[in-house]
């Protein structure tokens, strides 16, 4: 009875334990670099321009739908802003915005901020340590270019651009506390305009914090291995 208790007690700290490591609960993710590419079309173009979107990524970002944002100027509401195409940087070369929307997969072509039933741009991450692995949902992530909004997030196929639900992945590094620095990637199919049918890459990174564990997850499971040692010792004194 006894050494069944003990095993019990054991078990139900493990299982804290393993769902403590488990529950880690991103707060928010910044954007301070990275680049685009649009396959066949040269090499990746760095991200040129930063604006208040850049500080938390998480959730909707807010802002003006994109149609609204002249062709050749960085909107302070975006992310991350670069010149695409032919002609003179931020004269007449047409400036990438990009945001976070409401996004819906089926409906690619709606302008941004109009669209309702995506969820939101999330983080899931197994815990907050070096060259852990991340994915994360990336649909409402969408890009103005010429005056069009197009949804460039993940959760698209590559061949006809059908919704398939996958994920953006990467990885971490220089984790402190409960901080991190990010690389995230992703391929999107684009929907509409002059590039219709070719596929964007995405390259994030920054850096991501999570939710301090609360006081309480400790005190229980050092409570439940205070547990198992005065179960193990009685049993002990039992057997002796």
């Amino acid at each position: 009875m006894n050494f069944t208790m003990t095993k019990i007690a054991a078990a139900a700290v493990l299982a804290l334990a393993a769902s403590g490591a488990q529950a880690v609960t991103v707060t928010s993710a910044s954007v301070t670099g990275g680049n685009f590419e649009m396959i066949g079309f040269g090499a990746p173009i760095t991200f040129a321009a930063f604006g208040t979107g850049a500080a938390d990524i998480l959730g909707y970002d807010g802002t003006t739908p994109g149609s609204a944002v002249a062709n050749t100027a960085f909107s302070a509401d975006g992310i991350v802003g670069f010149g695409f195409g032919a002609g003179i940087p931020g004269s007449t070369q047409k400036t990438v915005n990009t945001y976070t929307a409401a996004a819906n997969l089926g409906d690619v072509n709606s302008a941004a901020g109009t669209i309702s039933g995506f969820a939101p741009v999330t983080f899931n991450i197994a815990s907050m340590t070096n060259g852990a692995s991340i994915t994360a949902d990336t649909s409402a992530w969408f890009a103005n270019y010429n005056g069009t909004d197009f949804n460039q997030g993940s959760g698209r196929n590559l061949v006809d651009g059908a919704a398939d639900g996958s994920f953006a992945t990467g990885t971490l590094s220089g984790c402190s506390g409960n901080s991190c620095s990010y690389t995230l990637n992703w391929s999107s199919y684009i929907v509409g305009g002059s590039f219709d049918g070719n596929t964007g890459v995405w390259n994030l990174s920054g850096t991501v914090t999570a939710a301090v564990p609360e006081a309480s997850t400790y005190g229980m499971m050092l409570a439940g291995l205070g547990l198992v040692g005065g179960m193990v010792a009685r049993r002990r004194k039992l057997v002796a």
